[in-house]
């Protein structure tokens, strides 16, 4: 298996890696909610006050034309329009007698300025109800207005290229700070993780080395109370282990003591009699030495053994 691939295994099972990749994306998923939620509602809030400019021009053009109207000053009511399509955002205003008749037509033209359209020969068709009434079409707003004492309607065209801007930037804003706060926070969390699981991989090491440090001290990291406790357990199990050996070494002293000073003679041999050690004693007793006996089998120094113990084991 390539270094490559065996990297990317632990790389992927890290729990470090794990815990930190769940956290940024539910951090990520948790700003990215709030991201869309923030921009949607200000989406709404722009729509709301392109609304409210849209019919507050619509019935002030209804309000101040209801007297040109009556007295047929179509001029000045051409005027009026002039002035109120200096607004930003009006498309185009038509004033139509209660017959649908237009009475008085501006129009925003291509260079960005109103302009007033003569001789318009399209009527207007009134709604059946004498209300106002709003309706999105593609990306404008008409808002049809009521002239007062029924003399006719208001139809102003109010553009939404404002409100598709202000969805542009707000979406654009909060994508770069969404994952700007995205990143720092990422970068705070990584941080906050870094000395626990650092404390966890540094325990894990000393963990595997127990066997060679036995009674070794583990520094305790208390940078959080798991840790912490594991800490001391690695420290409790490695003084136990050392206890445990010492234990172990000094019954293996005593033992040899005893082996070596006892006045009788003892061999120990393996279950196929091949002698494994010979205490002085034994030595005087067979006239060997240990180093020169051992590995041998024990019919060297009781050449009926083999049949002694075939006669054992086939009584038992």
């Amino acid at each position: 298996m390539k270094i490559g691939a065996v990297f990317d295994a632990k790389w992927r099972r890290s729990l470090y890696t794990q815990v930190a990749l769940l956290g940024t994306l539910i951090l990520a998923a948790m700003i990215s909610a709030y991201t869309w939620y923030a921009i949607a509602d200000q989406i709404s809030l722009e729509e709301r006050a392109v609304t409210r400019d849209a019919q507050a021009l619509a019935k002030n053009v209804a309000t101040f034309g209801a007297g040109f109207l009556i007295t047929q000053s179509l001029a000045e009511l051409e005027e009026l329009l002039s002035r109120i399509a200096e607004f930003p955002g009006i498309s185009a205003i038509q004033v139509s007698d209660s017959q649908g008749r237009i009475l008085a037509d501006l129009v925003r033209g291509p260079d960005g300025k109103p302009h007033l359209r003569f001789g318009t020969t399209a009527k207007f068709i009134p709604p059946v109800k004498n209300v106002a009434s709003i309706a999105m079409i593609g990306d404008h707003l008409i808002v049809l207005q009521p002239i007062e004492t029924g003399l006719g309607w208001v139809r102003l065209e109010y553009s939404l290229a404002r409100l598709s801007d202000a969805r542009r930037h707000a979406l654009y804003d909060g994508v770069v700070v969404g994952l700007f706060v995205i990143v720092i926070s990422s970068a705070l969390f990584l941080l906050f993780l870094y000395r626990p699981m650092h404390a966890i991989q540094a325990a894990t090491k000393f963990a595997s080395s127990l066997d060679e440090s036995k009674g070794e001290q583990f520094v305790v990291n208390r940078s959080a109370y798991e840790v912490e406790q594991l800490s001391q357990a690695l420290n409790q199990v490695s003084l136990r282990l050392w206890e445990q050996e010492r234990a172990i070494l000094n019954a293996s002293k005593r033992l040899q003591a005893i082996f070596t000073h006892a006045v009788d003679g003892i061999v120990t041999a393996d279950e196929r009699g091949v002698i494994e050690s010979m205490n002085p004693a034994a030595e005087k007793i067979f006239s060997y030495e240990a180093h020169d006996i051992v590995g041998r089998h024990f019919n060297v120094l009781v050449p009926d053994f083999s049949m002694l113990t075939r006669g054992v084991v086939e009584g038992a």
